[in-house]
């Protein structure tokens, strides 16, 4: 008998540590972009009694003063694991209660995102630029479980540029806690990726700059008056110098900003 119960009491303490593990997810797609629109749901199961209360954040890591990121929401439900719809309340502006559930919510809302600057998200038909913060909603009391994202890109030729961790799909991905997805804004584009290391041997770490741009996706060496005209204006290191005599995806310009600024500005003598 004694057995038996350490058994059935390991059994409730295995039980307990999965359902306080029990992932939130999030799923983003973008059918509306062209009208700067995302479509999110997102689902927090085993939420035990009580009710479930999510809310939007108020601020951003790294940019501390108030946004007040519920501004740009709305449409904003709810439905249990069977699809059934929730009652949902909303006693503050950026905070929503859902009182009976069966143990699993998903709340699904709309999100307006017309502004890439660092503290908001930005949507259009080339891209979706996103800071967590100003894009998803998150439940009080699971701060700690771990987070599964995935992304349904408006073009096929998106891709995505995140410190997120694959999930080995495409358009998948996880983080471990809530404040390590909340600082990890993300980039969906058809972007150009540079990719260069510094430092040697346990000291080496490797760069990685996405670029979202309109101009040309791979570099072009220079004219030869060009690459001339701008060895001569001022004495760059031999890595400058070799970048600006052939860049290359792998090998972008590295130079002082003034030389890249007479790079694109130059012009036949």
């Amino acid at each position: 008998m004694r057995a038996t119960l350490l058994s059935s009491s390991a059994l409730l303490l295995s039980a307990t540590a999965w359902a306080q593990n029990a992932p939130v997810s999030y799923e983003l797609s973008f059918p509306n972009a062209v009208h700067h629109e995302a479509e999110i749901a997102a689902t927090f199961r085993e939420i035990g009694e009580g009710p479930l209360t999510v809310r939007m954040s108020r601020a951003s890591p790294g940019r501390y003063a108030l946004h007040e990121f519920a501004k740009n929401v709305y449409g904003l439900s709810a439905v249990d694991a069977a699809g059934e719809p929730l009652a949902v309340s909303q006693e503050g502006p950026y905070s929503w209660t859902v009182a009976d559930h069966d143990g699993a919510v998903t709340v699904s809302y709309t999100l307006y995102a017309d502004r890439a600057d660092g503290t908001y998200s930005q949507i259009d038909l080339t891209h979706a630029h996103l800071n967590m913060p100003a894009t998803l909603i998150w439940a009080e009391g699971m701060a700690d479980r771990p987070v599964e994202i995935s992304f349904e890109p408006a073009s096929a030729d998106w891709q995505a540029a995140t410190q997120l961790v694959p999930a080995g799909a495409a358009m998948q991905f996880t983080a471990p806690d809530l404040q390590y997805l909340m600082d990890s804004p993300t980039e969906l584009s058809d972007f150009d990726l540079r990719e260069w290391t510094i430092g040697e041997g346990e000291n080496a770490q490797t760069i990685r700059l996405a670029i979202h741009h309109a101009g040309r996706k791979t570099p072009t060496p220079m004219p030869r008056w060009q690459r001339r005209w701008l060895m001569s204006r001022s004495p760059f290191s031999e890595r400058c110098r070799a970048s600006i005599m052939a860049p290359t995806p792998s090998s972008p310009i590295i130079c002082p900003t003034s030389a890249a600024t007479a790079w694109s500005t130059a012009t036949p003598p």
